[in-house]
């Protein structure tokens, strides 16, 4: 038997060791720990740590052999969403497209592992409807197999839980009952139509745009808290809340039903089925270049290197990442400064309960925005909608509010205990009742790669080498719907100028 050795240092407490681990051997909530005694050496979680913190003093076990070289018409790095829809987009217009993922499984910050037969999400996992993902997969040809939602509640603090009912109509219902004045309402939610309509976006932030219409406390409150849900912060630039509404007006979210990896595995099975390969227990060390032009990936797998050679590069791997794998040397100083002022990553915790009833009560198993709390910004029952856990369990998901500040370390300890007072007003009984998992989402596994309304280029200096994911600016869209309109801009780019050659 192997010793499983955890490196603090390197450790950031995301909680993915412990959701692979099928053996109980791993605990996480600041940092990851480890039990010796119930260890198997299955050598599962180093495949999902993203900070190679974990070492498992074990004989390593045999890997597929990869080739000394291979040739592709392009080589996509990072199969979570933005790369996984390059990939699969790229591979439907005839490009022979080798995609390249460090884990076992594919999808990233957005896949899923089953723990003791419940579904838990690797990072986000809600899906908007209608949008980026949806036209993805509708595009090449892959089941879009997501469960929508189907109404909003909301929670109020110290008036509790706020049921606007079914149908059109729900947000206004809602923004009359929090506002308790109906002028105050009209005026608003006209202004809203009005920008929606036009199409001209006002400058400045959500707030300021809010704030010169009204006072009123509760309407205030509500848009803060349906900006944090969509977005993270209270507050962010008007034109990307307004292009977002007028992205997700009558579509709403879902959850996939079978979890992100079966979702994402569509996608692959197109990358595979137009002639290309996906690698998984993969890395890419480095983007070779000759000045110019980017020639190919240097891939490695348990001590075997690959040299692949391509016509073009996407990478998800974000965007200063991307530039450390090409080198620093092959990329003008004027593009590194505009990514360190662009591209600054958002710090996120995600935290998941799982409990032999529901807890959120007789309330339906929808979206909840949660109004007045510490830090809970949304919170709903995934099993209520998607068939995530055994039959019998409940695995409700909380979205927090993040840090304003991107300089200011966060302090999870104190994040983690106002969720916990939340959830002692939201859910009563919740701490007897349920086990509480956490996973920290930072560093080079961060909630976000780029706050809203940041965000890098698709393209870059090298000509045939793009950018995709959340670290790519897409106003209107964050997280998952960002990373796939990346990708949709990265292939409509390489379409112009580039033909599938195998």
């Amino acid at each position: 038997m192997g010793t499983l050795v955890i490196d603090h240092d390197l450790c950031i407490g995301c909680g993915l060791c412990e959701i692979a681990c099928a053996y109980d051997a791993i605990d996480v909530l600041i940092k990851a720990r480890v039990d010796n005694t119930l260890c198997t050496d299955c050598n599962v979680c180093p495949d999902y740590c993203p900070t190679d913190a974990i070492t498992l003093t074990a004989a390593p076990r045999r890997a597929p052999t990869l080739p000394a070289t291979a040739h592709y018409d392009a080589v996509v790095i990072g199969s979570g969403l933005g790369g996984s829809c390059s990939a699969a987009l790229l591979a439907h217009r005839g490009y022979k497209t080798l995609l390249l993922e460090r884990s076992a499984t594919v999808g990233g910050r957005f896949s899923s592992l089953r723990h003791k037969n419940v579904m838990t999400p690797t990072g986000g996992s809600l899906v908007g409807m209608g949008g980026p993902l949806e036209q993805v997969w509708r595009e090449v040809g892959a089941p879009f197999d997501v469960a929508p939602f189907a109404t909003s509640a909301y929670w109020v603090k110290e008036k509790g839980w706020l049921n606007p009912g079914s149908g059109g109509g729900q947000f206004r219902r809602a923004v009359m009952e929090m506002a308790g004045d109906e002028e105050a309402t009209n005026k608003v939610m006209s202004a809203m139509k009005e920008v929606l309509v036009s199409g001209q976006y006002p400058d400045g932030s959500m707030l300021d745009w809010l704030l010169s219409l009204t006072d009123n406390k509760g309407i205030e409150q509500m848009y803060r808290a349906v900006t944090a849900a969509a977005f993270g912060p209270e507050d962010v630039p008007a034109a990307d809340f307004f292009a977002l509404l007028a992205a997700a007006a009558g579509r709403g979210m879902g959850l996939a039903r079978r979890g992100q990896l079966h979702l994402l595995r569509e996608l692959a099975d197109v990358v595979d089925d137009h002639g290309g390969a996906v690698w998984t227990r993969c890395s890419a060390s480095a983007i070779t270049t000759d000045g110019n032009r980017a020639t190919g990936v240097v891939v490695e797998r348990d001590g075997q290197t690959c040299n692949v050679t391509a016509d073009l590069i996407v990478s998800n791997a974000g965007p200063h990442q991307t530039v450390k794998l090409l080198g620093s040397e092959h990329i003008d100083s004027a593009f590194r400064s505009e990514l360190d002022a662009q591209v600054t990553s958002m710090s996120s915790i995600s935290v998941h309960l799982i409990s032999d009833r529901t807890l959120l009560g007789d309330i339906p198993g929808a979206v909840y925005t949660a109004i007045g709390a510490r830090r809970i910004a949304m919170i709903f029952d995934s099993s209520q909608t998607a068939d995530w856990a055994r039959e019998g369990k409940h695995l409700t998901e909380i979205y927090p509010l993040t840090a304003t500040d991107p300089s200011v370390p966060v302090d999870w300890e104190a994040q983690i205990e106002e969720i916990k007072l939340d959830l002692d007003d939201m859910c009563p009984g919740w701490r007897e009742d349920a086990e509480m998992r956490v996973i920290t989402l930072q560093s080079e596994y961060p909630g976000l790669r780029a706050w809203p309304g940041k965000g890098a280029s698709v393209e870059t200096p090298i000509s045939n080498l793009f950018l995709v994911g959340d670290g790519v600016q897409s106003v209107g869209y964050a997280g998952g719907a960002a990373a796939a309109s990346s990708a949709q801009r990265a292939v409509a780019a390489i379409d112009e100028r580039f033909s599938p050659r195998s």
